[in-house]
């Protein structure tokens, strides 16, 4: 914002908007997380956790009308499939 002289001033409702969901959302999850553990084994719980990435690439595309780029989509395939291949690891290892 320094390099291209934009302006730092937001609306007060879009300031209570950012508070709100950068506080919210990390929280949120976070304890959801934990309630989840509860009623699923750890190894259930990360492969939810990391399918959250889903949404949010539609979320994206949905608000904004913007899809990642090539490699963002390789890296979060690679990323969902290392845990994928982490939890039906432990399957296996497990019978």
């Amino acid at each position: 914002m320094f390099l291209t002289s934009q302006d730092f001033r937001l609306s007060s409702k879009s300031f209570y908007a950012l508070t709100a969901g950068s506080f919210l959302g990390p929280f949120l999850n976070t304890i959801a997380a934990y309630h989840a553990l509860k009623y699923l084994e750890a190894y259930k719980q990360s492969i939810i956790n990391t399918s959250k990435n889903l949404f949010v690439l539609l979320g994206s595309f949905l608000f904004f009308g913007k899809f990642p780029l090539k490699f963002q989509i390789i890296g979060g395939i690679f990323t969902i499939a290392g845990v994928l291949l982490v939890s039906f690891g432990k399957i296996k290892n497990k019978d």
